[in-house]
């Protein structure tokens, strides 16, 4: 990595005023970070290039916050093009709502905090990610956001899992805000859920111990469950995962009132964490006329009531 400018970097860091420019620097750091990795550079070359991308995502998270308190946008600092709100922002550097969040949370660490959690990780000589970063976040942002009212008897969930794994540029952690399962199983699901009703949770692998936890945890009875198998595979480090679960659970009696499906349910998975588009129309033949609700929902479904972070 001797060819890197890192002054250069900083610089560009410190005094860039273009959104989509600063974006770029990102990209290009990441995959710094991945060619680090690959050619087994020192944790000291390797940390350097997190932390100025952390400084990136800060700086992204500042502007991004800045939106939301002036209604022409922060016009005085990003350039490229005068944006107007918070999803022209999010075009000009091609990010999801939920990329820029944890964006957004990282930013709100205090600047005292960041900076000795920087040095404290270089001296410890551990390696430095988003996640550690992350975790000086009071709250990830799905906890600020509070369950819908209402009873619904079907739930349909797709909890953000935290796994052991966020130094992996691809784990869950470096993706979208994750939630511990201590968390996850105070969320009041019992206040939301009808006396007979039915929960379709997500469940990878690693994570299946968790999942069943959680179901008793919200006051369900676990059942049975339908497999996804994937277009392709994923890595793993026992084994490269083609498939994940769709757990099946009820609270009071809750058998389908419409159509039986088998339990391989076949779909492309083309984004992290995406599920297929499938699940909604089984799910809505097994259960008809019933009162749905989505949690941790990427984007409305028309018929559903959608709860998450990514819903604006």
């Amino acid at each position: 990595m001797e060819l890197v400018k890192w002054d250069e970097i900083a610089n560009q860091i410190a005094t860039n005023t273009d959104v989509k420019q600063l974006s770029e620097l990102r990209n290009k750091l990441v995959a710094y970070k991945e060619l680090a990795k690959q050619t087994k550079q020192s944790l000291e070359t390797q940390n350097k290039i997190a932390e100025y991308r952390l400084r990136v995502d800060r700086k992204l998270g500042v502007w991004s916050v800045g939106l939301e308190k002036k209604k022409s946008g922060p016009t005085e600092v990003i350039t490229s093009p005068v944006i107007t709100g918070k999803m022209e922002y999010y075009k000009e550097i091609d990010i999801a709502p939920a990329e820029m969040r944890r964006k957004e949370a990282i930013a709100s660490v205090p600047e005292e905090d960041f900076e000795k959690h920087i040095a404290k990780t270089k001296a410890e000589k551990r390696e430095l990610t988003s996640a550690s970063v992350y975790r000086l976040v009071k709250k990830p942002p799905t906890e600020n956001i509070p369950l819908p009212s209402g009873v619904y008897d079907v739930i349909y969930a797709d909890p953000p899992w935290e796994y052991k794994n966020a130094g992996f540029s691809m784990s869950a952690a470096n993706q979208y805000p994750t939630m511990p399962i201590e968390d996850l199983k105070t969320m009041a699901i019992k206040d939301i859920s009808a006396t007979d009703s039915v929960l379709f949770l997500w469940a990878t692998n690693p994570q299946l111990k968790d999942a069943l936890e959680l179901i008793d945890a919200w006051g369900f009875e676990y059942k049975t469950n339908f497999v996804w198998e994937k277009s392709n595979h994923t890595a793993g480090f026992y084994v490269y995962g083609q498939h994940e679960l769709l757990l099946i659970a009820v609270r009071g009696s809750m058998l389908p009132t419409g159509k039986k499906f088998k339990s391989i349910i076949q779909g492309e998975n083309k984004k992290h964490s995406k599920k297929p588009e499938v699940v909604y129309g089984i799910i809505e033949q097994m259960y008809p006329a019933s009162k749905y609700i989505e949690l941790f929902a990427r984007e409305p479904r028309s018929g559903w009531k959608s709860w998450g972070n990514e819903i604006e």
